[in-house]
């Protein structure tokens, strides 16, 4: 990527990870886009603006009950692993935010409780293949991809969600 002035950048390669059939080459009038290189020389793209603002969006329909639930999932991932029903580093804080920004609004009550039973109601029940992560670019669940759970991964994270959640 270089900066060609005028606040505009031209991006010179972006390899898509596992988007959803996306390529942007040419002008741009900021930067969509930061590519990571992992220690194995592989390039991971990432959507922080579109990211946030999904996440912000969905916040806000959501009669601002989003974020505390991410938390509360974030919270319930850490307890999980301490207790030893979850790996560490089997479900990141992204995929997390991910799989709940699938849900649909209504999923998200005053009464957490509702919000748990609906949201993962709804996610056990979706075709995992559709979810997308939260900048809405990237597919969520993936084999082989630098960007996306795998398959493995996110079932054994909901089979340990919902026998910690039964459990406690």
């Amino acid at each position: 990527m270089s900066k060609l002035g005028d606040d505009k950048f031209c991006i010179l390669s972006l390899d898509g990870g596992g988007a959803k059939g996306f390529s942007t080459l040419g002008v741009l009038l900021e930067v969509e886009a930061i590519v990571f290189e992992t220690n194995t020389c592989r390039r991971i793209v990432n959507y922080p603006r579109q990211h946030s603002e999904n996440l912000t969006t969905k916040h806000q329909a959501t009669q601002c009950r989003f974020k505390p639930t991410v938390r509360v999932f974030k919270s319930m991932r850490n307890k999980m692993i301490s207790d030893r029903y979850l790996a560490k580093g089997l479900a990141p804080s992204y995929f997390i935010e991910g799989l709940l920004s699938n849900a649909p609004n209504i999923c998200f009550s005053q009464r957490f409780q509702d919000t748990y039973d609906r949201s993962m109601a709804y996610l056990k029940a979706a075709t995992r293949d559709q979810l997308e992560c939260a900048n809405g670019i990237h597919y969520l669940v993936r084999d082989y991809s630098d960007v996306a759970w795998s398959n493995a991964d996110f079932t054994s994270y909901m089979n340990a969600v919902d026998a910690y959640w039964k459990a406690n």
